[in-house]
């Protein structure tokens, strides 16, 4: 559990700190690979249905998992760590994300009310309307 959130944070703070490495993180390179995939098994009808997508995914999903279990063993689970870095940098895909982790500040300028104010609309419509 604790490396699930070390990996967590340190891809957060790779994302926030190289913004430029987001190229890394395209996708172009899979739709390159169906587009081939299509070229070579459009004849065949098994492509368009369930079949075709198990076509697409195993041997991505079979050779990690085979270079996965050779290298684990030999670096002590250090090769594990770094997949799950390089996974998690990658499935958070190619936009911009220092724009959607990373919220704005609050403006502090304008009044606020209290969070409490919700909970109590009747006596807060009242001293409205004498503030009016």
């Amino acid at each position: 559990m604790a490396l699930s959130l070390l990996i967590v944070a340190i891809v957060l703070l790779g994302v926030a700190a190289a913004p430029d490495l987001a190229r890394l993180r395209s996708f172009a390179w899979f739709e390159s690979w169906l587009l081939w995939l299509n070229q070579k098994l459009s004849p065949n009808g098994f492509w368009q249905g369930s079949l075709g997508l198990v076509v697409s995914i195993a041997p991505i999903v079979l050779g990690i998992a085979w270079l996965s279990y050779v290298l684990n063993a030999m670096f002590f689970g250090i090769f594990g760590f770094c997949l799950g870095l390089a996974a998690l940098f990658y499935c958070l895909g190619p936009r911009d994300l220092r724009k959607r982790l990373f919220l704005p500040a609050p403006d502090l300028s304008a009044p606020q009310r209290p969070a409490f104010a919700f909970c109590r609309s009747d006596k807060i419509s009242q001293q409205d309307q004498e503030e009016e």
